[in-house]
């Protein structure tokens, strides 16, 4: 059987305001990965920190509590998430097909930031602020650019579920 994970379309994006818990513990994950050691993913511009499964995965689960209490999100006892914290510092990544992306803020910018969104299938990019008190979700294809360094928790969920929950 195969069921649906979103309850809503979210377009290319959507930027959700923070609730204070998701917040709290974002900043804590931002406050403990400093310094650590990164290692470089796809380019020298994007790089993974070591991921601490008691501090990022209590900031994961928040979020896709957020969302299944605000209704976005299906609650299913069998989501399977990819996740990763991400120091990135140009370039674009793209969601990959089949999933939706939440990408959560770990580190207060130092002033106003933007990130560039384009959307599956064209070259338009979309100016959105960047601010740790939103986070976003992104469909398959879109693509995030930050304008300047950001580090953010990124979790890719499916769009479809093949597990029922009965």
């Amino acid at each position: 059987m195969s069921l649906t994970t979103l309850n809503i379309p979210i377009g290319p994006y959507m930027a959700l305001a923070a609730e204070e818990e998701l917040l709290r513990k974002a900043e804590k994950v931002g406050k403990r990965q400093r310094g650590k050691k990164i290692t470089a993913i796809f380019s020298d511009e994007l790089y993974a920190y070591d991921w601490i499964p008691n501090l990022h995965d209590a900031v994961a689960d928040q979020a896709i509590k957020d969302l299944v209490d605000s209704n976005i999100m299906k609650k299913r006892k069998d989501i399977f998430r990819y996740k990763l914290s991400i120091y990135h510092i140009s370039g674009g990544i793209k969601t990959p097909s089949g999933v939706f992306q939440v990408v959560i803020p770990t580190v207060k910018p130092d002033q106003p930031s933007r990130i560039r969104i384009t959307p599956q299938d064209t070259r338009v990019q979309v100016p959105v602020e960047w601010s740790f008190g939103s986070y976003f979700l992104l469909s398959e294809g879109t693509m995030l650019s930050p304008t300047t360094p950001i580090s953010y928790i990124s979790i890719s969920i499916p769009l479809v579920s093949r597990i029922s929950d009965s």
